[in-house]
């Protein structure tokens, strides 16, 4: 399976406090569950998983409270950690990675997040976290822990309780009044000498973990589960028990225990026996490693032992076989039917590596029952042994088998509310299964023909078929937000990502209401200093220029605000899109708010300079002329937003719409002056549609007796393709015998022009826009230019070894 198609799964909080700043704690957790919950779930169910992490991790006093950030006062920085946390405790994933969860945070903060995560664990979820300097009662949470040496070497696996006892078997000490975790990454650094002296160096770690580490907390293990039975089913000293007698016990155990691992095998007890003045025969010594010694080891602990004596001879008894099948069983069931960690396919697959082999062929069982029937094969085995192990008939073997079924059945009724939603997705694969045996076959499995009669007493057993899952598809029910194909989690699709994202968007563009106050005072501004310089009363001479500076100051207004639309959030994007978020439903989002200041800031801007120079065409076309430059601009500035660091992003922004609108505007140098090569370059530029624009609606507006002096400017700026026509003088009274309206009147000459124009500017700003989409879905990162840096310096550097060595060959 590949890791992508966890990704609705899995969850991953980074050690920097990556939030929505301008949402508050509840939205920030209410978004995230939206977006990342299977579509099918109820708004009710996952408004109610939004209440219990807001009570788990006692953020309800603040839920209604904006995030902020440095600059803006929000909540601390403890409450923040726990909603960075929180957004991904919502998602319910099955596996939560989480790097420095505590960093940053005071004692009393970190145990209060850490038993916040201790909950979630009981409840099911995997938590893998790296943690450094905890304090001990912070250790003692995790249920293992992972110590990695210099470069990553592994230096311990194993339970936390046996971290410590492990280090200590190497000749460690744990020095008084010392933090254990603090002493064991001490250890690890190689900044704690052993205690015999002996010369140690840290890269001798990952060489003894792999040499004997790994058996002694295996072992271990067994020693502690089996210390932790017997200390459940006797007490820990019985009355009138002698201490002087109980140390002597010890001492001479840890005697004859020369390894010091604290367990004895046969020999050992047997020598201690006899230490003790005792001369148990080999049988008796034998009976008692069976009774009392760990199982599949051979070995008897020290506190085994201990408390067979104090207990007057009586071993103590462990829980009822039987209970603890039915335990493992309905454990191993409740696994199976997670379908937030397993899809049909691999639950069944894994059932199959197990147990389940050839015999058996039907159609149409159920995960459940499929399951039921490995058990009982389990349990069958098991029944069929202990039978022929005490020489009991035939007939007594099949009771046993008989038994093991109801039991079965018994225990399967008790998990019912567990398999329904295992059970809704069995409907989605083809599960083929059929038995051999009829006295293992359950009643809810249909009858079977058998092939022929079988052989008495051999065990039979089941195939599994198991269909490979569907591929996720895309499409439009897909887009739509429609489940296709079997994913572990049918997240929302396009569509309905979008309408939350645009919700979202909405939301924090309302909140930054002071951001947005500071941009229309500055364009005002722009506007009231422009039209100041410019005046009123433009002649036919005047109009490009003006033009050409009003444009380039509302484009590189509008370029600088757009950088914040994918540059202030990149961070946060990228997070969600790891966690399935689809960046075209994020684009769609964006660019439709964006929409709102692509009409108000030119519509702020021009309405000051308009009322203040008082262009000839009529102040709508102006405003059109506005929105379509700042289309363009806006979508240069989301471009390099991608694409470029945060740093020189800005300066990455104005200079190309300096360039664009500034030098390829064909005003200065002016249009028909050009080369013909330049001249295309000018293609480009927002400024020169524009300008051509506003010239050619100018002059339309203007009185049929300043027609030739039009006519004159427009032949030396050379739009409307008139590069090679003289000047055309500006008396009147030189056209009196020329058809005016054709040669003279521009709506004539410069016909769809106009149209060709805003065409262009359209399709410049959409082609931005489309960039701007795929670097968002593939480079969200921006551009990495170390890699071609690199690729030239080595160039540079072969090309001058080259004339080194051609210089000294000469």
């Amino acid at each position: 399976m590949r890791l992508a198609a966890l990704q609705s799964i899995t969850g991953f909080v980074p050690q920097e406090d990556i939030v929505h700043e301008d949402l508050t704690v509840r939205e920030n957790l209410a978004y995230s569950a939206r977006l990342r919950l299977s579509a099918a779930k109820p708004a009710s169910e996952k408004a109610a998983l939004v209440e219990d992490c807001v009570d788990l991790l006692q953020l309800r006093h603040v839920q209604h409270q904006v995030v902020g950030s440095v600059e803006r006062r929000g909540i601390s920085g403890g409450q923040r950690k726990r909603v960075n946390i929180g957004t991904e405790l919502v998602a319910k994933p099955s596996l939560l990675l989480m790097d420095e969860p505590t960093s940053g945070l005071d004692s009393t903060a970190a145990a209060d997040i850490l038993g916040a995560l201790t909950r979630m664990a009981r409840l099911g979820c995997t938590i893998v976290a790296v943690v450094h300097q905890p304090r001990f009662s912070i250790f003692r949470m995790f249920d293992d822990v992972l110590l990695l040496g210099k470069g990553g070497h592994l230096a311990y696996a194993g339970p936390s309780r046996l971290a410590l006892r492990y280090l200590e078997s190497l000749g460690f000490a744990l020095p008084p009044n010392e933090n254990p975790a603090d002493f064991m990454l001490d250890v690890v650094c190689g900044s704690v000498p052993r205690q015999d002296g002996s010369p140690f160096q840290p890269s001798e770690l990952p060489s003894l973990w792999q040499s004997h580490g790994r058996s002694w907390v295996d072992l271990h293990s067994k020693l502690a589960a089996k210390e932790q039975e017997q200390a459940a089913a006797a007490p820990l000293q019985a009355p009138g028990m002698d201490p002087e007698q109980l140390g002597l016990l010890e001492e001479q155990f840890d005697e004859v225990d020369s390894d010091g691992d604290g367990a004895l095998d046969a020999a050992g007890l047997l020598r201690l026996l006899g230490r003790l003045g005792l001369e148990p025969s080999e049988a008796s010594v034998v009976a008692l490693m069976a009774e009392l010694a760990v199982p599949r080891t051979g070995l008897l602990s020290k506190t085994a032992l201990l408390q067979y004596i104090q207990s007057g001879g009586s071993a103590s008894t462990g829980p009822d076989s039987s209970s603890a099948a039915a335990k493992r069983r309905n454990e191993t069931l409740y696994r199976v039917y997670s379908i937030e960690q397993y899809t049909l396919a691999s639950a069944l697959a894994e059932l199959s590596a197990a147990a389940l082999t050839p015999g058996m062929r039907t159609s149409g069982a159920s995960l459940r029952e499929l399951a039921a029937v490995h058990h009982q094969q389990q349990e069958a085995a098991a029944a069929v042994a202990e039978g022929s192990g005490s020489g009991g008939p035939a007939g007594e073997g099949e009771e046993a088998l008989s038994g093991t079924a109801v039991s079965n059945s018994s225990s399967l009724q008790q998990l019912d509310l567990l398999t329904e939603e295992a059970e809704a997705m069995d409907a989605q694969s083809q599960v083929q299964a059929g038995s051999a045996v009829d006295s293992l076959r359950p009643s809810f499995l249909p009858p079977q023909e058998q092939p022929g009669k079988e052989e008495p007493g051999r065990q039979q057993a089941v195939l599994v078929e198991v269909a490979q899952p569907l591929p996720q598809t895309g499409g439009l029910l897909a887009w739509l937000g429609l489940s296709s194909g079997t994913p572990l989690r049918a997240t929302p699709g396009t569509a309905a990502q979008f309408g939350l994202l645009l919700l979202r968007s909405g939301i924090k563009w309302t909140r930054n209401w002071s951001g947005k106050m500071l941009e229309i005072l500055l364009l005002v501004l722009a506007g009231v200093v422009l039209g100041v310089m410019h005046g009123t009363g433009a002649d036919e001479w005047e109009v490009r220029g003006n033009a050409a500076i009003c444009f380039l100051t509302l484009g590189i207004l509008s370029g600088a605000t757009s950088l914040s639309l994918f540059g202030s959030a990149r961070v946060v994007w990228w997070r969600e899109q790891e966690r399935g978020v689809r960046s075209m439903s994020y684009f769609l989002a964006a660019t439709c708010t964006q929409a709102v200041d692509v009409a108000l800031q030119p519509a702020v801007f021009l309405s000051v300079y308009a009322s203040m120079t008082l262009p000839a065409m009529p102040w709508g076309q102006l405003y059109g002329v506005g929105v379509l430059v700042c289309w363009f601009c806006t979508s240069l500035g989301a471009l390099v937003s991608l694409l470029a660091p945060p740093s020189s992003s800005l300066m990455a922004t104005v200079a190309l719409l300096m360039i664009t609108g500034g030098m390829l505007n064909g005003v200065s140098p002016n249009y028909r002056d050009m080369a013909p090569s330049l001249r295309d370059l000018t293609s480009i530029s927002y400024n020169r549609w524009a300008i051509e624009i506003v010239t050619i609606q100018s002059f339309a507006h203007f009185p049929n007796w300043r027609w030739p002096a039009t006519k004159s400017a427009m032949n030396a700026a050379g739009y409307c393709g008139l590069y090679g026509i003289d000047r055309f003088p500006e008396d009147a009274a030189a056209f009196a015998n020329v058809d005016t309206a054709r040669l003279l009147d521009i709506r004539q000459y410069c016909a769809n022009a106009v149209a060709n124009d805003v065409l262009v500017l359209v399709g410049l700003g959409t082609i931005l826009r489309l960039l701007s989409a795929l670097a968002l879905a593939y480079i969200p990162r921006g551009l990495r230019l170390e890699p071609a840096v690199n690729v030239v310096a080595r160039l540079l550097a072969a090309r001058r070894r080259q004339r080194q060595s051609l210089a000294g060959a000469a």
